[in-house]
């Protein structure tokens, strides 16, 4: 938008704009680079990420855990009590 505007003279890379949005996350729910995103969900901390990393299971990012069954995610998150998990 600074570039569109005119306010600064050249428009930011691709890269550099991906690495804004992969910083966001990091900046607002306080995590750093090397953990697992998984951490960003409410009530989830690192004693909860060994349900998401089964033998025949691997779930690493939001995105996989969002696309499982409503049953599944609630198998993986039993040990929440009902209201920790909503």
């Amino acid at each position: 938008m600074l570039a569109y505007a005119r306010r600064i003279m050249k428009l930011p890379r691709l890269q550099t704009i991906e690495n804004c949005m992969k910083l966001c996350p990091m900046i607002v729910q306080a995590l750093w680079e090397f953990k697992s995103p998984l951490l960003q969900l409410p009530y989830i901390g690192d004693d909860n990420l060994k349900y998401f990393n089964s033998k025949k299971r691997q779930i690493k990012s939001l995105e996989q855990f969002a696309q499982l069954k409503a049953d599944e995610r609630r198998n993986m998150l039993r040990d929440l009590g009902d209201d920790d998990n909503g």
